[in-house]
């Protein structure tokens, strides 16, 4: 689906997004009192381990619809549940920073969704590289419809300005810099794989 390069990239990067994940994760539950529910940033840690693992298996599987749809409703659910949880945060960075999961979280429900349409446009897809001419020019996939295009551009846009939201956070942080590299990574990650879908 991906060239080879690509899938290297993108399964090293997102590798090393769901490893911070889970450390922050279990080190995060080591340090709370016994019995004490998941937290905001237990939520986060784990949706970004989620997709993680989601964006190295996208890349060399074609899930289900069965699956697809399962993982829609997953992450949909998680992005909302981070929306609902914006007026706890104590300080406007913290608000922003929930807004920036949220966002990123809601992205990976639009590359799930959009992924058919943007990869079978030409580019990386894996049904545009193999007509040779003849029948199979013919069975050539239809080009992406122009809205799918542009709403993929203003994502990508919005999820590449919260991952310079995080790097910020990482230049001037003296805590969580390993929590700010994952933040950062994935957004910029997710939206590097979101255009590369869309070439």
């Amino acid at each position: 689906m991906f060239s080879p390069l690509w899938s290297a990239v993108f399964t090293i990067l997102f590798s090393v997004t769901g490893v911070v994940s889970l450390v922050s994760l279990v080190r995060t539950r080591r340090a709370a009192p016994a019995g004490t529910p998941f937290g905001t940033t237990e939520v986060v840690e784990i949706a970004h381990l989620l997709m993680s693992i989601a964006m190295v298996a996208m890349v060399w599987w074609a899930a289900g619809a069965e699956l697809t749809w399962a993982q829609i409703a997953v992450f949909a659910v998680v992005a909302i549940a981070l929306l609902v949880s914006l007026p706890q945060a104590t300080s406007r960075a913290g608000r922003v920073d929930l807004a920036g999961h949220a966002v990123v979280t809601g992205a990976m429900v639009w590359m799930l969704v959009a992924m058919p349409a943007l990869m079978g446009s030409g580019g990386d897809g894996a049904s545009g590289h193999h007509h040779s001419g003849g029948a199979a020019d013919a069975a050539a996939p239809a080009a992406t419809p122009e809205w799918i295009v542009v709403l993929n551009g203003v994502v990508i846009a919005v999820v590449a300005a919260f991952a310079v939201w995080w790097i910020v956070g990482l230049v001037r942080s003296s805590h969580h810099r390993a929590r700010h590299v994952c933040h950062a990574l994935m957004a910029g990650g997710m939206a590097v794989m979101l255009a590369v879908m869309a070439v």
